[in-house]
């Protein structure tokens, strides 16, 4: 079965460091420990288990593992990458976004199929959105340039123009870090409505853009609509639970 050991070769020239340092991090975060006893899961036993399902599916040969953000207000962050067909230098590669609270993980009956799209071997990456499954954690939205305001002071509208800025930028650190000039992005859910933020911010670098399932941020219903909250949903709309925190 092809994995990562089997890449060994591509993987001394790819940005992709080992993510077990991140796998065994453990947190004092009581709001993380708190989403560990509810998930039943730490986030070292998700992703063993993510790559162990990708193992046992994946026959391309892949490296998985992380990318180091040097760009931008996400310098020094990181996200989860899994580098399908690594090897594959010609052609335009293809890049998989998954959508909101999941992870590469959930294309894991796909990556065979877009990797030998045409006929042809061709390169597919597919990546942890910042914030979320084995990427790093940052503050969520970062703090606005010249701005002490915590997330739950800002208004709807800021929240919203924060997250957009918070991935677009995010996928541009991402993609400079690996030095692709240009991409073929297949996004879902959520992560098509990012994605088409970013293609729009960054014409050049999307050659195609495959949504599926694509949602979007809208503005909230009025009070009078609204469902009685519980304590969870409720710091979670004042922006106290979220990918970042969680």
């Amino acid at each position: 079965m092809a994995n990562a050991t089997d890449a060994a070769d591509a993987e001394s020239s790819q940005p992709i460091a080992d993510r077990q340092s991140w796998r065994h991090r453990r947190s004092s975060n009581p709001i993380r420990l708190a989403a560990q006893l509810w998930s039943a899961a730490e986030p070292s036993a998700a992703a063993t288990a993510e790559e162990n399902l990708l193992q046992a599916y994946v026959c391309a040969p892949f490296v998985l593992g992380r990318v180091l953000l040097a760009q931008g207000a996400h310098a020094g962050e990181s996200i989860a990458t899994c580098d399908v067909n690594p090897d594959v230098r010609d052609g335009v590669p293809i890049v998989v976004a998954h959508g909101a609270g999941a992870g590469l993980g959930f294309s894991y009956r796909n990556l065979d199929a877009i990797a030998s799209l045409g006929g042809r071997r061709r390169r597919v990456l597919a990546f942890d959105w910042l914030g979320q499954a084995c990427s790093s954690r940052p503050p969520f939205p970062p703090p606005r340039p010249g701005s002490w305001r915590p997330t739950w002071l800002l208004s709807q509208e800021e929240r919203i123009e924060g997250a957009i800025n918070f991935y677009v930028e995010s996928l541009e650190a991402w993609r400079a870090a690996l030095g692709i000039e240009s991409f073929d992005l297949i996004a879902h859910s959520i992560g098509g409505y990012f994605s088409a933020f970013y293609a729009m911010a960054y014409p050049g670098r999307v050659r195609r853009l495959v949504l599926h399932g694509a949602v979007g941020i809208g503005p909230a219903p009025p009070l009078e609509e609204r469902r009685p909250l519980g304590p969870f949903q409720g710091l979670w709309n004042q922006g106290f639970l979220h990918f970042g925190r969680l």
